[in-house]
């Protein structure tokens, strides 16, 4: 004899028995039995007092953009039971559109669930003070999480230009400028170097933006621009460099003037005249 829906059915219970009210009844005919026996297949389950858990949630936001100009906004639903759970996307100010919203299948660790839901917002609507609101739907008690656009760090960069020293000059004959850029943020910009008002094709050289601190949001980059000794033997020779950021440009300059003579391998004659002690009693 077999329990199935609190109801006794001759024959064997091909299913789990789980309680009362747990069971849907289907007759088959079992290969091994010349009777009629009851195939017990779970429903739903509804569970016992005491069984019953809330969901915690933890509200996610994409790094950047994808290439199709939306921001991923996701909701993790955790520890609830029973498995029982939906998820509502809302935007609180009603002015971000909330799209393709997705709930993936709960997966389930020990006696609890977890779910996952993710949408899409457009990145022209993320951008600002919005907030999008997750709540996740259970039994036992719904839990909302709140999604807002973190807080983005906005620092004007100051620039400096660095010119050749003497001995690059002389020796080298080449004349390498440095052009850095310290405490701005965000992450974003562009160096460009000018000489006499005209953009240089000589090579440049771009080192990578660095934080300044690893704990901080504000970066340094450093651009260096290398030019020739043709380039730089004009008698005024005017190297800028032009530093792009948040859509502004600040551009430094220097003015070179460059003597021939200054740069001559003529050796120079210094006379040294001695010291005439004097008797003075």
């Amino acid at each position: 004899m077999s329990q199935c829906g609190g109801e006794v059915f001759p024959g064997r219970s091909l299913g789990k028995e789980q309680g009362p009210g747990l069971y849907q009844r289907h007759s088959s005919l079992h290969p091994l039995l010349s009777s009629q026996a009851w195939l017990c297949i779970p429903l739903s389950p509804s569970p016992l007092p005491g069984e019953s858990a809330k969901p915690v949630v933890f509200p996610l936001i994409g790094c950047d953009s994808g290439s199709d100009g939306h921001i991923t906004l996701a909701c993790i639903a955790k520890g609830f039971a029973p498995d029982i759970l939906t998820f509502k996307w809302t935007s609180l100010d009603g002015s971000a559109a909330v799209l393709g919203e997705l709930q993936y299948p709960s997966v389930q660790t020990g006696d609890k669930y977890t779910a996952v839901s993710h949408v899409k917002v457009r990145k022209e609507d993320w951008d600002g003070d919005k907030k999008i609101q997750c709540t996740a739907n259970h039994q036992a008690g719904s839990v909302d999480g709140i999604l807002v656009p973190s807080v983005k760090v906005t620092k004007t960069a100051q620039v400096y230009l660095m010119t050749p020293s003497q001995e690059e000059l002389k020796n080298h004959r080449t004349a390498t400028f440095a052009c850095l850029a310290s405490q701005f943020a965000p992450p974003k910009y562009s160096f460009k170097w000018l000489m006499n008002g005209r953009e240089v094709v000589a090579p440049v050289t771009n080192l990578p933006e660095v934080k300044q601190n690893p704990n901080d949001k504000v970066y340094s980059a450093t651009s260096f621009l290398h030019l020739n000794e043709t380039q730089w033997r004009d008698v005024v020779t005017t190297v800028s460099c032009v530093f792009t950021h948040n859509g502004t440009d600040q551009t430094v300059e220097t003015k070179n003037h460059y003597e021939e003579v200054c740069l001559s391998d003529s050796p120079i004659k210094v006379e040294i005249t001695p010291h005439q002690t004097r008797r003075y009693f």
